[in-house]
């Protein structure tokens, strides 16, 4: 089921390893169509509050036990 956001356009589940660190972590990767970066003209930080309020209501709702944080990924904001 998707995530219910219009700014939303690809979200996967990825495994995250860090060197000598077990077990694995599971992190929701979302990508979106806002700017993330505070200093973009376009930045808009209520936006941005709907959407990480709307990924983590789907974590709980989805993957309350296996995925332990999400990760915000801008397609439109490039550095």
């Amino acid at each position: 089921m998707p995530i219910g956001h219009p700014n939303v356009k690809n979200a996967y589940v990825m495994h995250e390893g860090r060197f000598f660190a077990h077990p694995w972590h599971m992190v929701l990767v979302v990508e979106t169509d806002l700017p993330t970066n505070p200093r973009h003209p376009k930045f808009n930080q209520h936006a941005l509050n709907d959407l990480m309020n709307a990924v983590q209501s789907y974590m709980v709702e989805h993957y309350r036990q296996q995925v332990e944080g999400f990760r915000l990924v801008p397609t439109n904001d490039p550095i």
